[in-house]
Protein backbone atom coordinates (compact mmCIF):
# COMPACT_ATOMS: atom_id res chain seq x y z
CA UNK A 1 0.00 0.00 0.00
CA UNK A 2 1.37 3.70 -0.69
CA UNK A 3 1.51 6.32 1.76
CA UNK A 4 -1.81 7.84 0.40
CA UNK A 5 -3.71 4.68 1.35
CA UNK A 6 -2.62 5.53 4.87
CA UNK A 7 -3.97 8.85 4.94
CA UNK A 8 -7.26 7.72 3.57
CA UNK A 9 -7.63 5.11 5.85
CA UNK A 10 -6.16 5.59 9.54
CA UNK A 11 -8.57 7.53 11.71
CA UNK A 12 -7.33 8.76 15.31
CA UNK A 13 -9.07 6.52 17.87
CA UNK A 14 -9.35 6.74 21.46
CA UNK A 15 -7.78 4.46 22.88
CA UNK A 16 -4.45 2.58 22.08
CA UNK A 17 -1.15 0.76 23.20
CA UNK A 18 2.65 2.43 21.39
CA UNK A 19 6.11 0.68 21.76
CA UNK A 20 8.05 3.69 23.24
CA UNK A 21 12.12 3.55 22.76
CA UNK A 22 11.41 -0.37 22.00
CA UNK A 23 9.52 -0.98 25.17
CA UNK A 24 5.98 -1.84 25.51
CA UNK A 25 4.55 1.09 26.92
CA UNK A 26 0.53 0.70 27.57
CA UNK A 27 -1.29 4.35 27.50
CA UNK A 28 -4.17 3.94 29.60
CA UNK A 29 -7.52 5.66 28.18
CA UNK A 30 -7.90 8.29 25.27
CA UNK A 31 -5.46 11.08 27.35
CA UNK A 32 -2.04 10.41 24.85
CA UNK A 33 -4.78 10.80 21.78
CA UNK A 34 -6.24 13.96 23.13
CA UNK A 35 -2.76 15.23 23.75
CA UNK A 36 -1.36 14.52 20.80
CA UNK A 37 -4.46 16.16 18.72
CA UNK A 38 -4.39 19.41 20.91
CA UNK A 39 -1.60 21.53 18.92
CA UNK A 40 -1.18 23.87 21.56
CA UNK A 41 -0.09 21.09 23.61
CA UNK A 42 3.70 20.25 23.96
CA UNK A 43 5.19 16.88 23.81
CA UNK A 44 8.32 15.19 24.02
CA UNK A 45 10.31 14.30 20.65
CA UNK A 46 8.64 10.69 19.76
CA UNK A 47 10.89 7.98 18.82
CA UNK A 48 9.17 5.13 18.11
CA UNK A 49 9.85 1.78 17.42
CA UNK A 50 7.17 -1.21 16.87
CA UNK A 51 8.89 -4.32 17.60
CA UNK A 52 10.59 -6.08 20.54
CA UNK A 53 7.28 -8.00 21.66
CA UNK A 54 4.80 -5.79 19.97
CA UNK A 55 3.34 -9.65 18.39
CA UNK A 56 3.09 -7.31 14.78
CA UNK A 57 3.34 -11.16 13.46
CA UNK A 58 0.19 -12.60 15.08
CA UNK A 59 -2.04 -10.29 15.84
CA UNK A 60 -3.54 -6.92 14.55
CA UNK A 61 -2.71 -3.62 16.66
CA UNK A 62 -5.02 -1.08 15.08
CA UNK A 63 -3.99 1.72 17.86
CA UNK A 64 -0.46 2.00 16.29
CA UNK A 65 -1.43 3.42 12.83
CA UNK A 66 -4.30 5.56 14.55
CA UNK A 67 -1.37 6.62 16.92
CA UNK A 68 0.77 7.50 14.27
CA UNK A 69 -2.32 9.22 11.98
CA UNK A 70 -2.97 11.97 15.32
CA UNK A 71 0.80 12.74 15.87
CA UNK A 72 0.69 13.72 11.95
CA UNK A 73 -2.85 15.79 11.53
CA UNK A 74 -1.78 17.48 14.68
CA UNK A 75 1.81 18.46 13.63
CA UNK A 76 4.21 16.43 16.22
CA UNK A 77 7.76 16.26 15.92
CA UNK A 78 8.27 12.49 15.91
CA UNK A 79 9.78 9.89 13.77
CA UNK A 80 8.48 5.81 13.72
CA UNK A 81 9.19 2.42 12.49
CA UNK A 82 7.90 -0.65 12.55
CA UNK A 83 8.99 -4.72 11.36
CA UNK A 84 5.72 -7.22 10.72
CA UNK A 85 8.49 -9.66 9.76
CA UNK A 86 9.79 -11.17 13.12
CA UNK A 87 8.12 -11.17 16.90
CA UNK A 88 11.52 -9.74 18.39
CA UNK A 89 12.74 -7.23 15.29
CA UNK A 90 13.23 -4.09 15.50
CA UNK A 91 14.04 -1.39 12.63
CA UNK A 92 16.46 1.84 13.70
CA UNK A 93 15.93 4.48 11.18
CA UNK A 94 18.79 7.51 10.13
CA UNK A 95 17.44 9.88 12.60
CA UNK A 96 16.55 7.19 15.70
CA UNK A 97 20.56 6.58 15.27
CA UNK A 98 20.82 10.34 15.13
CA UNK A 99 18.88 11.04 18.10
CA UNK A 100 20.11 8.33 20.62
CA UNK A 101 23.96 8.96 19.19
CA UNK A 102 23.62 12.47 19.77
CA UNK A 103 24.05 13.53 16.61
CA UNK A 104 20.93 15.42 16.89
CA UNK A 105 19.71 17.24 20.13
CA UNK A 106 16.07 16.71 20.81
CA UNK A 107 16.20 18.31 24.47
CA UNK A 108 13.26 20.22 26.25
CA UNK A 109 14.84 23.23 25.72
CA UNK A 110 15.27 22.78 21.43
CA UNK A 111 13.14 23.73 19.21
CA UNK A 112 12.20 21.15 16.17
CA UNK A 113 10.89 20.14 13.00
CA UNK A 114 7.54 18.04 12.87
CA UNK A 115 7.80 16.42 9.71
CA UNK A 116 4.55 15.39 8.09
CA UNK A 117 3.44 13.40 4.91
CA UNK A 118 6.84 12.63 3.84
CA UNK A 119 6.92 11.35 0.30
CA UNK A 120 9.06 8.83 1.32
CA UNK A 121 6.66 7.53 4.75
CA UNK A 122 6.07 3.74 4.57
CA UNK A 123 2.55 2.58 5.00
CA UNK A 124 1.82 1.37 8.67
CA UNK A 125 -1.84 -0.37 7.19
CA UNK A 126 -4.69 0.20 9.07
CA UNK A 127 -4.14 -2.16 12.87
CA UNK A 128 -4.87 -5.66 10.27
CA UNK A 129 -2.43 -8.33 10.17
CA UNK A 130 -0.44 -7.74 7.36
CA UNK A 131 -2.20 -4.40 6.29
CA UNK A 132 0.35 -2.06 4.97
CA UNK A 133 3.87 -2.44 4.56
CA UNK A 134 5.30 -5.41 6.67
CA UNK A 135 8.03 -3.29 7.86
CA UNK A 136 9.06 0.72 7.25
CA UNK A 137 9.05 4.23 8.69
CA UNK A 138 7.72 7.73 9.18
CA UNK A 139 10.02 10.63 8.90
CA UNK A 140 13.13 8.31 9.25
CA UNK A 141 15.41 9.83 6.54
CA UNK A 142 14.69 13.16 7.54
CA UNK A 143 17.79 14.96 8.95
CA UNK A 144 18.51 18.44 10.93
CA UNK A 145 20.84 20.43 12.58
CA UNK A 146 19.61 21.19 16.27
CA UNK A 147 22.70 23.70 16.75
CA UNK A 148 22.00 25.97 13.84
CA UNK A 149 18.03 26.87 14.40
CA UNK A 150 17.24 30.26 14.70
CA UNK A 151 14.37 30.46 16.95
CA UNK A 152 13.45 34.88 16.85
CA UNK A 153 10.63 36.18 17.01
CA UNK A 154 10.15 37.22 13.60
CA UNK A 155 12.25 34.73 12.11
CA UNK A 156 12.77 30.58 12.11
CA UNK A 157 15.40 29.08 10.42
CA UNK A 158 16.75 25.34 9.88
CA UNK A 159 18.76 23.09 7.76
CA UNK A 160 17.30 20.01 6.51
CA UNK A 161 18.37 17.52 4.19
CA UNK A 162 17.63 13.68 3.37
CA UNK A 163 20.05 10.64 4.57
CA UNK A 164 22.59 9.48 2.10
CA UNK A 165 20.83 5.84 2.98
CA UNK A 166 17.02 7.39 1.28
CA UNK A 167 15.65 5.48 -1.24
CA UNK A 168 14.88 8.50 -3.84
CA UNK A 169 17.50 11.56 -3.90
CA UNK A 170 14.76 13.88 -2.87
CA UNK A 171 11.20 14.10 -1.71
CA UNK A 172 8.22 16.15 -0.55
CA UNK A 173 7.67 16.75 2.86
CA UNK A 174 5.41 19.37 5.29
CA UNK A 175 7.33 20.85 7.98
CA UNK A 176 6.01 22.89 11.09
CA UNK A 177 8.22 24.77 13.71
CA UNK A 178 7.53 23.39 16.86
CA UNK A 179 8.42 23.92 20.49
CA UNK A 180 9.54 27.33 19.78
CA UNK A 181 10.69 29.33 22.71
CA UNK A 182 10.37 33.06 20.69
CA UNK A 183 8.49 32.01 17.37
CA UNK A 184 5.51 32.17 18.61
CA UNK A 185 3.30 33.78 15.77
CA UNK A 186 -0.37 34.84 16.20
CA UNK A 187 -3.20 32.54 14.86
CA UNK A 188 -4.02 34.08 11.26
CA UNK A 189 -0.18 36.05 11.26
CA UNK A 190 1.09 35.86 7.78
CA UNK A 191 4.75 35.00 6.70
CA UNK A 192 7.47 34.71 3.62
CA UNK A 193 9.53 31.25 3.57
CA UNK A 194 12.56 29.97 1.04
CA UNK A 195 14.10 26.69 0.45
CA UNK A 196 17.71 27.51 -0.20
CA UNK A 197 19.90 24.84 -1.63
CA UNK A 198 23.19 25.50 0.42
CA UNK A 199 27.13 26.00 -1.81
CA UNK A 200 29.18 22.93 -1.61
CA UNK A 201 32.52 23.08 -0.02
CA UNK A 202 34.66 25.23 -1.27
CA UNK A 203 36.49 21.96 -2.17
CA UNK A 204 34.31 20.35 -3.13
CA UNK A 205 34.22 16.26 -4.79
CA UNK A 206 32.25 14.90 -6.98
CA UNK A 207 29.87 13.62 -4.13
CA UNK A 208 29.15 16.91 -3.94
CA UNK A 209 27.97 17.63 -6.99
CA UNK A 210 25.55 14.44 -7.27
CA UNK A 211 23.98 15.50 -4.46
CA UNK A 212 23.31 18.85 -5.89
CA UNK A 213 21.86 16.58 -9.31
CA UNK A 214 19.93 14.48 -7.06
CA UNK A 215 17.70 17.52 -6.01
CA UNK A 216 17.21 18.32 -9.17
CA UNK A 217 18.32 21.70 -9.23
CA UNK A 218 21.54 22.84 -11.08
CA UNK A 219 24.70 22.35 -9.23
CA UNK A 220 27.01 25.92 -9.05
CA UNK A 221 29.09 27.64 -6.61
CA UNK A 222 26.72 29.27 -4.77
CA UNK A 223 23.71 29.00 -3.32
CA UNK A 224 20.61 27.85 -5.29
CA UNK A 225 17.20 29.11 -4.68
CA UNK A 226 14.60 25.79 -4.70
CA UNK A 227 11.25 27.09 -3.43
CA UNK A 228 9.92 30.16 -1.78
CA UNK A 229 6.03 30.69 -1.03
CA UNK A 230 3.85 31.99 1.87
CA UNK A 231 1.93 30.43 4.91
CA UNK A 232 -0.62 31.64 7.11
CA UNK A 233 -0.40 30.72 11.07
CA UNK A 234 -3.19 28.46 12.05
CA UNK A 235 -5.37 28.60 15.18
CA UNK A 236 -2.83 27.79 17.16
CA UNK A 237 -0.35 29.92 16.08
CA UNK A 238 1.44 26.98 14.09
CA UNK A 239 3.24 28.10 10.85
CA UNK A 240 3.58 24.91 7.98
CA UNK A 241 5.40 24.75 4.88
CA UNK A 242 3.40 22.16 2.86
CA UNK A 243 5.33 20.28 0.21
CA UNK A 244 9.07 21.29 0.97
CA UNK A 245 11.34 19.79 -1.65
CA UNK A 246 14.21 18.39 0.52
CA UNK A 247 17.01 16.55 -1.06
CA UNK A 248 20.33 14.82 0.16
CA UNK A 249 22.56 17.97 0.23
CA UNK A 250 21.66 20.46 3.44
CA UNK A 251 19.21 23.17 2.71
CA UNK A 252 18.39 26.22 4.40
CA UNK A 253 15.19 26.63 5.10
CA UNK A 254 14.05 30.33 6.35
CA UNK A 255 10.54 31.76 7.31
CA UNK A 256 9.88 35.32 8.26
CA UNK A 257 6.83 37.86 8.51
CA UNK A 258 5.79 39.14 5.53
CA UNK A 259 6.40 42.25 4.99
Amino acid sequence: MSSSSFSSVVKFAPIFSITLNSRITPLASDRPTRLASVGIVSLPYFALQAGWGMHLTEMGWPPFPRFLRAMIDSKRAFVASWVQTSSWGWKATPVHRAVAGGDIDVGRSRPLPAFGRCSLDDNPGCGRLGAGDLSGQINGYLMWDSESIVDDRRRFEITVWLDESARAGDCTVDLTPRRCRKFKPAPGAKFEWSNTLLPAPANGNGDAEAKLIDTKVPAGPGAVRVQSGRAVADQHGLVTLEKLVVGKAPQRVVITRAR
